[in-house]
């Protein structure tokens, strides 16, 4: 069953367009660290947990770098800055990989969970007909290099 779910999530991936596809790494990212605080008690000993950690971290610089900095004004100006906020977080936690690691961690989980919701929430509001939206641009667009 396992193998069948990974399947769905690549096809997923592969058919996604770039608002879905940031949508899909907001999702993988909130996972990752969750797990990684189900295993907190063995972080100074799982490498699976901090594999998890850093895991998270690479999906950040992928959504760093899919920043579009030039079309993307100031919105994509404070996502650079909170996704370098939340880098540092991480790595302090995965350093010092004591309580207030835990607690960054937690904070982190909050950070992503809520950017992840505000992002779904854009993607559902962009496929929504024009004439509701009011001729709406596609913000997404603007904040991601196409």
């Amino acid at each position: 069953m396992g193998n069948h779910a990974s399947e769905y999530v690549e096809q997923d991936v592969k058919c996604a367009d770039p608002g879905r596809l940031v949508e899909l790494l907001f999702e993988r990212a909130v996972r990752d660290l969750r797990n990684a605080n189900e295993l907190w008690p063995e972080l100074r000993t799982s490498p699976t947990a901090i594999h998890l950690v850093v895991h998270a971290q690479c999906i950040l610089l992928e959504l760093q770098k899919s920043l579009n900095l030039e079309q993307g004004g100031e919105l994509a100006l404070h996502l650079a800055r909170l996704y370098q906020f939340i880098q540092g977080e991480l790595a302090s936690a995965t350093e010092t990989r004591n309580e207030e690691s835990m607690r960054k961690i937690n904070v982190v989980i909050e950070l992503l969970s809520s950017l992840g919701d505000a992002w779904s929430g854009m993607l559902r509001q962009q496929q929504q007909p024009q004439s509701t939206t009011g001729g709406a641009g596609n913000h997404s667009d603007a904040i991601l290099v196409a």
